[in-house]
């Protein structure tokens, strides 16, 4: 029993040694890989407080600038884009709120005019059905005179 146990610990060495082999390999290449961006964050917070006291002053004089035009730019106009709802124009009556209420009347009276429709519907559909069935029936009568 005790030789059983000791082949079954093999085995399990055997299969899981490559694993924990490549584990403790990605985490040295984690931990290089973290070393290498700690780096160069405090690098880049390092260039970022130097350059800070260089920022130029904004005066409302400086917005002021004239830029150079060429002949060809002259000729470019300033085309200023217009919203596509630009001319789009609501009346009052559209822009009233509507309360819920009134929605649940406007649904009750749709819900009971669907079921008007779709019952003439089914009279017109058994209409059709019946003109068809006495025109066969006809055609038959007629053959077999």
């Amino acid at each position: 029993m005790p030789c059983r146990l000791l082949s079954q610990a093999s085995i399990y060495e055997q299969l899981f040694s490559p694993v924990v082999e490549l584990s403790l390999t990605m985490k040295k290449h984690f931990a290089e890989l973290n070393y290498v961006l700690d780096r160069n964050t405090a690098i880049a917070n390092m260039m970022a407080t130097e350059v800070a006291d260089q920022l130029p002053s904004i005066s409302k004089n400086d917005l002021n600038v004239i830029l150079p035009h060429t002949r060809a730019s002259f000729k470019i106009q300033d085309v200023v884009p217009k919203s596509h709802l630009s001319s789009f124009k609501l009346s009052k009556n559209e822009m009233e709120v509507i309360k819920p209420e009134e929605l649940e009347e406007t649904e009750a009276l749709l819900e009971d005019d669907k079921r008007t429709n779709r019952q003439r519907l089914g009279i017109l559909v058994r209409a059709i059905d019946n003109k068809k069935r006495d025109r066969a029936s006809q055609l038959i009568t007629f053959q077999a005179l």
